[in-house]
């Protein structure tokens, strides 16, 4: 009877813990439990590479964003020391629609 409940014991702590593991688990394992393609972010830098340059009193900033990340105009602000901002002017972005699930 105390090898069942053994079992039993460690069927059910195994079960519980595969959500945690998946949750918590190390995603860049080589694990059978471990994503085959791990969810990792790309520094500020790498995601949203820029170019400027100016040309007499303009400058123009040009950014080549990565695939699958996304740069929000609302979003920008701009500034500089020792300078007097004019208005600011952007192209048109491409809109997104954008759809989360909660589950």
């Amino acid at each position: 009877m105390t090898r069942i409940f053994t079992h039993l014991l460690l069927l059910s702590l195994f079960t519980f813990s595969l959500p945690s593991w998946a949750l918590f688990g190390d995603s860049n394992s080589n694990s059978a439990f471990a994503p085959s393609s791990p969810n990792t972010f790309v520094t500020v830098d790498e995601a949203f590479p820029m170019n400027a340059y100016q040309q007499g009193d303009r400058v123009f900033i040009d950014w080549q964003v990565k695939q699958d990340y996304y740069l929000y105009q609302q979003r920008l602000s701009f500034s500089g020391e020792n300078v007097t901002l004019g208005d600011i002017t952007m192209e048109d972005g491409e809109p997104i629609m954008m759809s989360f699930s909660a589950t």
